[in-house]
């Protein structure tokens, strides 16, 4: 049997048709940029090899510490291959501590104070996520000598209230967190560039320094 010819006017009208829905589906509904993780990773490795850094000088380049993170990232790959480079420094353990959603993305005041009593004969606890606010903890701390170094990539909270109490009662020897006087961010500047321009590191010498307003929005978490 032989098959009919459908008219060009009938097939040219479909395609007219196709297209106008095409052009309409891509409008109102745009494709998902590609996201280039390079730049972030890159922050993030810098954001560890300076933790590592601050947490060699905390203990003179000798002792035994705890590692406590959220995730797995590069911050903690490249803190890994920076404490490679000392062996008298020893790792006792990585801990895990999954932040309390009203404490912020920190580790929670009970985790911490956990912590404190279970690794007390540490020479240090470098805490990866945070800590959590001075208030929650500072009535129930426990007497040590542990040193304590944290990196904090949270860019919208009071980072003086959040912190200066752990300086003044010297629980605290660094902090690696967002600067007071970040400029907005250049999009052409290199990764380690921008780590250096918007982050600082806050010690018992010039935790003075801390923001006490809410801090500027310079981006996303290096993650």
């Amino acid at each position: 049997m032989e098959i009919p010819q459908r008219p060009a006017t009938v097939i040219i009208a479909s395609l007219v048709i196709v297209a106008a829905l095409a052009s309409l589906w891509f409008r109102f509904h745009p494709s998902t940029p590609l996201v280039d993780h390079t730049a972030g990773d890159a922050i993030a490795s810098r954001a560890g090899t300076v933790l590592a850094e601050e947490t060699v000088k905390a203990i003179d380049d000798h002792g035994r510490l705890v590692l406590v993170i959220d995730r797995d990232d590069p911050s903690v790959v490249a803190f890994l291959d920076e404490l490679k480079k000392h062996g008298s420094i020893s790792l006792i353990t990585t801990e895990i501590a999954l932040p309390d959603p009203q404490e912020r993305r920190h580790c929670s005041s009970a985790t911490f104070k956990r912590l404190l009593d279970q690794y007390a004969q540490a020479d240090a606890i470098v805490f990866g996520n945070g800590l959590p606010e001075w208030s929650t903890v500072a009535a129930a701390l426990p007497e040590h000598s542990v040193k304590i170094i944290a990196l904090d990539n949270d860019e919208a909270f009071h980072l003086r209230a959040h912190y200066s109490g752990y300086f003044a009662k010297g629980f605290l020897s660094a902090l690696i967190a967002h600067r007071a006087d970040a400029k907005p961010s250049d999009p052409h500047r290199a990764p380690l560039e921008w780590f250096d321009q918007h982050y600082q590191v806050y010690t018992p010498e010039n935790y003075d320094s801390l923001q006490n307003v809410d801090a500027p929005q310079t981006g996303h978490r290096p993650h």
